[in-house]
């Protein structure tokens, strides 16, 4: 790759992430310059036409349309968990807490130790009804590494990575909860 191409897919991250706030900036910067870099696409048909042709992976028809272990495991958590047993999920302001209360109520409830941000975002739209995007669940538990400890794992042929709760992300959601049951306690 000549250094002119190398500078105009490194121009097309940056302008990906500006409107970025500035803590989500490095890792989503990284994260988009890898893909440019994978494809070789920035942006307009010139730039695709430039692109180096990869061979493309073959797949067998019937493992796309077979269940992998993680959609099993999907539909066991929404449908071990009842709402109404947690509506202090309701009351969490943002995307980081209601993912590390999701993974202990999996762990708790399920004994399912780890989840993948799909899985997190399922759980909250099927059964709490609250919008998130795996994507937005993927980059708070990714800067969240204290709470958390992350291992990587082949999902359908592609890279991903489980969440699993660590004891400081389970000190820090438990005060949470607790700070919620006082404050509900002292306005009723």
């Amino acid at each position: 790759m000549d250094a002119e191409r190398l500078k105009e897919i490194t121009t097309a991250a940056n302008d990906a992430v500006k409107d970025l706030p500035t803590d989500l900036r490095q890792s989503a910067f990284q994260t988009i310059l890898n893909k440019l870099l994978e494809t070789g696409v920035t942006k307009g048909k010139n730039a695709q036409s430039r692109a180096t042709p990869k061979a493309k992976k073959k797949s067998k028809k019937s493992n796309a349309s077979e269940p992998n272990e993680f959609d099993e495991l999907t539909k066991k958590l929404i449908a071990g968990i009842n709402r109404t047993e947690y509506p202090l999920m309701f009351n969490l302001k943002n995307a980081l807490d209601k993912s590390l209360y999701t993974l202990k109520i999996a762990k708790d409830k399920l004994n399912i130790d780890g989840l993948l941000p799909s899985q997190v975002s399922a759980v909250l739209w099927d059964n709490f009804r609250l919008k998130t995007t795996q994507y937005a669940v993927s980059m708070q538990l990714m800067n969240a590494k204290k709470y958390v400890n992350r291992k990587p794992v082949s999902v359908q042929g592609g890279a991903g990575y489980i969440y699993h709760l660590a004891h400081e992300g389970e000190k820090y959601i438990d005060k949470k909860l607790a700070e919620m049951n006082t404050s509900d306690v002292t306005t009723n």
